[in-house]
């Protein structure tokens, strides 16, 4: 399936959230993922899983990796698994209240930054009000989201800045999928398409 798909039956999905169906395997890192989609075209996508945090890597790891010393008491900020692309790299979600140099600003009041400069402001307390630290992405080619979501693995949402940013992760695929009106639990692979 081709880009065309998106041109024709849908709209692009940038800025908005992907959860995962359960028809995705739970031995997948995609399984319950809610995916917020930094951009997505006639080239493919990416996107940031915001749900699924490392168990192995804190914020204490990465801010003494970069020598950082943190001079407030900042809460253990998460850090999540992103996606699989690139998983040594960090982005960082956030508020479009610090508004440093961000990589991507978008019209729902949010930003994406990769820079040193805000893991520094964080550490100092200069950082923004909400965000979300995530190490890697997850990437789609060309037509390959567009078939994934006909092939019902993906289910969207519109942005919200309550789901995304809110702090019990285990809840934010059950409140995702509840957000459109659907029970997890009976959820069918085998819905149909018109």
């Amino acid at each position: 399936m081709c880009a065309t798909f998106a041109k024709n039956n849908q709209e692009f999905l940038s800025g908005k959230l992907l959860i995962a169906t359960p028809t995705i395997s739970d031995e997948s890192f995609f399984s319950r993922a809610v995916v917020y989609v930094v951009s997505h075209n006639e080239n493919g996508a990416i996107g940031l899983v915001i749900n699924h945090p490392l168990s192995d890597v804190n914020s204490t790891t990465i801010f003494s990796s970069f020598d950082i010393k943190p001079t407030t008491d900042i809460r253990q900020m998460p850090i999540y698994f992103g996606g699989p692309i690139e998983a040594e790299r960090g982005f960082i979600l956030h508020t479009n209240d610090y508004n440093k140099d961000p990589v991507f600003k978008f019209d729902n009041e949010i930003s994406l930054s990769s820079s040193l400069q805000i893991l520094q402001d964080i550490a100092i307390g200069r950082g923004p009000d909400k965000s979300i630290f995530a190490l890697g992405y997850a990437g789609w080619q060309d037509g390959q989201l567009e078939s994934e979501i006909h092939s019902n693995s993906w289910l969207t949402i519109p942005f919200s800045h309550d789901l995304v940013f809110a702090s019990d992760n285990t809840k934010k695929w059950v409140r995702a999928m509840d957000s459109l009106g659907i029970n997890h639990y009976t959820f069918t692979s085998q819905a149909g398409h018109a």
